[in-house]
């Protein structure tokens, strides 16, 4: 196909992904045009391009990935190219076939690479020809379970299944011994299924303490391939990355030449064009081929901040027809340390939930270290249709130790409320010793315990009743304009009741005597607070906590606050808040907590304590159990797929079903009733 000039550009992605395309595209004086599916219609990526065109459904099937209606869509807004992000359709052949039958650039390899490539399969065959190292396994056509898991038991457990088509640590699973082989076979077969349309698997043996490490490629139409250096990608969780960095500290200098050599071989043997992604399982000399990734990676913006590359405007002068040395500086900088976190709409830990709703505070402070690639903002609605990943933060520090400092302390100064978010966890991983030293394997997570920083429940309670008590007399603030320069404070906000009202200098903010001297009950995880302030002091208030075991008492200073934020004058931290119906979001060094105020007249406990309910919202795809059933803690209960992605659920403790409300395929929203049992 031609080479031509890209003066208008579709991106076929959403979210964070689509935005950074678009900002790239834009300083080019690239027109950008943006699709987006119901649930996408008011995101930031929607409103930043040029045009946009909608999708009629919000399912990745009959949207993201519908190549029919992507190809009309591309021939009405006349486009020259479509650049196809991560995900969805980045790695489909067709996809790329289809718009170069219709003359559109597309901005990635050729159909045939990614064809090649995409068949983890078949790149495993092709490696081992042009003399990559590949980890020892079982890659044939016959899918007969019983034949494979003879074929595991030659390989020697521990093994890995994992999906011919599959990418982006799903349709995975490590599988310890025999007997759980064929349900994690089944599990990995649906994945893929969901994932890629094609079940097809194949085996191969686990490294031990293995360490994942990917070089960033970039090839020209020329023939020319060189690398940008290596990214450590070790830190997953259920094989799914969550921080990377670049570069890694655990490679020597003779072992990381070795990768980089193998990784050009592996693109030169099949004249790989544009970005891409060889990524290897390393062990402590050796190293084999894992996978190429023939797109561009969600964790590029390493790469970008060591080298100083803008790999998306690589990618574009690529397909334009630009070699490498025109596009590339020689040699190649790196500078410093970077590392990118995934930031995710998720609660828990090891064992996530997805979160959905909307965003009712989303900050994060900026500077020229610190990067934020963001799908969302204040007041997005997080939805069930797609990935949990809202946003990349990526720092930038002269050395890793400094990197890791400053990614905590930005951590510490954001907050995102409203929905469950993995910001402190994010900072439980990257503050935990064992990150610090640096080189850890992919077993870092399941291996290591990563406890939250311990709080004081009680006075988050206390906060929540303070706050709960200025939005209520905040509505009057009109009836006290007139008595402006009353017992002004110079910071803070100050009492009010119908006699005696005060207000802030800058803040039209008060709280009401009557107000917070009143009982109230707040819920927060899943802990009930009975919270009333017992004295008004000129400066502070003197607030009683009764958590039903145990009463203490919490003097909160006269605080400083805005529309998001109280800052106490004899403390340096500060606590973001937002207040949603009888709900009261609050953050605390990234560490976000709901305080559910409760209304007694609509408790009902004696239901609750029988009925099991659902975590998350999402598809019922296995049942584990039947009416009757008796479970230890720790049985599998549900498969419910959240996310595209299974989730178990197991049993909280030794219980028996008593009841079952539901049946496999049946669409359930979160907390909807599940099942009735009773806690032996």
């Amino acid at each position: 196909m031609e080479r031509r000039k890209i003066k208008k550009l579709l991106i076929a992605n959403r979210g964070e992904i689509a935005l950074r395309v678009a900002k790239t595209c834009k300083a080019l004086g690239i027109k950008v045009v943006a699709v987006y599916s119901p649930a996408d219609a008011n995101m930031p990526f929607v409103r930043f391009a040029d045009e946009s065109y909608p999708l009629e459904f919000n399912e990745s099937k009959e949207s993201y990935l519908n190549i029919p209606k992507l190809v009309e869509i591309c021939k009405q807004a006349n486009v020259d190219a479509v650049h196809p992000g991560y995900g969805f359709l980045s790695e489909n052949h067709n996809f790329a076939k289809a718009l170069l039958n219709a003359n559109i650039l597309f901005v990635g390899p050729s159909p045939e690479s990614i064809f090649l490539m995409g068949d983890k399969v078949e790149s495993r065959k092709k490696m081992l020809e042009a003399g990559v190292p590949v980890i020892p396994g079982y890659d044939g056509g016959n899918q007969d379970p019983d034949f494979l898991l003879e074929r595991a038991r030659e390989i020697g457990f521990p093994i890995m299944i994992k999906a011919s088509a599959g990418g982006g640590g799903k349709g995975i699973r490590r599988v310890e011994n025999p007997k759980d082989f064929k349900d994690n076979l089944q599990s990995v077969k649906r994945e893929a299924l969901n994932f890629f349309s094609n079940d097809t698997v194949f085996i191969e043996k686990f490294i031990t303490t293995p360490r994942h490490i990917e070089v960033q490629i970039l090839g020209d139409s020329k023939g020319n391939i060189t690398h940008l250096y290596e990214r450590d990608c070790s830190v997953q969780r259920k094989n799914q990355k969550v921080i990377e960095e670049c570069p890694s500290v655990y490679l020597s200098d003779e072992l990381k030449e070795s990768i980089y050599k193998a990784s050009i071989l592996a693109g030169s043997s099949i004249g790989y064009e544009n970005a891409g992604t060889v990524e290897f399982v390393v062990s402590e000399h050796d190293f084999f081929f894992l996978e190429m990734n023939t797109r561009l990676q969600v964790e590029h913006p390493v790469t970008e901040m060591v080298t100083g590359i803008d790999l998306v405007e690589a990618q574009i002068k690529i397909t334009e027809g630009e070699a490498l040395e025109n596009i590339l500086p020689s040699p190649i900088p790196l500078n410093g340390h970077a590392i990118e976190l995934r930031i995710c709409a998720e609660e828990g830990g090891d064992n996530p939930i997805p979160g959905i709703g909307k965003i009712l505070h989303f900050q994060f402070p900026s500077d020229k270290e610190t990067r934020l690639d963001s799908g969302v903002e204040k007041g997005s609605v997080v939805t069930p249709y797609y990935d949990s990943m809202i946003s990349k933060l990526i720092v930038h520090g002269e050395n890793r130790g400094r990197a890791i400092l400053k990614a905590i302390k930005v951590l510490e100064q954001s907050s995102i409320l409203g929905l469950p978010s993995n910001l402190s966890y994010l900072k439980s991983l990257i503050s935990h010793e064992r990150f610090i030293e640096g080189g850890v394997d992919t077993g870092f997570i399941s291996n290591y315990t990563f406890s939250n920083q311990e709080v004081n429940l009680d006075k988050i309670a206390a906060i929540s009743h303070l706050i709960h008590s200025i939005h209520l007399n905040k509505l009057e603030s009109e009836l006290f304009k007139k008595f402006r320069n009353w017992g002004n404070h110079n910071s803070g906000i100050a009492i009010s009741t119908l006699t005696k009202p005060y207000k802030s200098l800058r803040n039209p903010y008060f709280i009401s005597k009557a107000i917070i001297q009143e009982k109230e009950e707040y819920k927060i995880l899943n802990k009930s607070f009975f919270v009333h302030c017992i004295e008004v002091r000129d400066l502070s208030f003197l607030l009683e906590i009764n958590d039903g075991n145990n009463i203490s008492h919490i003097e909160l200073p006269l605080p400083k606050i805005t529309n998001a934020q109280v800052q106490f004058e004899q403390e340096s931290d500060i606590y973001f808040y937002t207040k949603s119906g009888r709900n009261i979001f609050l953050s605390h060094l990234s560490k976000m907590y709901k305080a559910e105020q409760i209304d007694y007249l609509s408790k009902d406990k004696s239901k609750a304590d029988t009925l099991f309910r659902s975590p998350m919202p999402g598809k019922i795809v296995s049942l584990k159990v039947d009416k009757g059933t008796r479970l230890e803690e720790g049985e599998p209960l549900i498969v419910i797929e959240a996310m595209k992605m299974e989730n178990i659920i197991y049993a909280p403790a030794k219980l028996i079903v008593k009841e079952i409300y539901f049946k496999e395929g049946d669409q359930v929203d979160s907390e909807a009733e599940l099942l009735k049992v009773s806690y032996d």
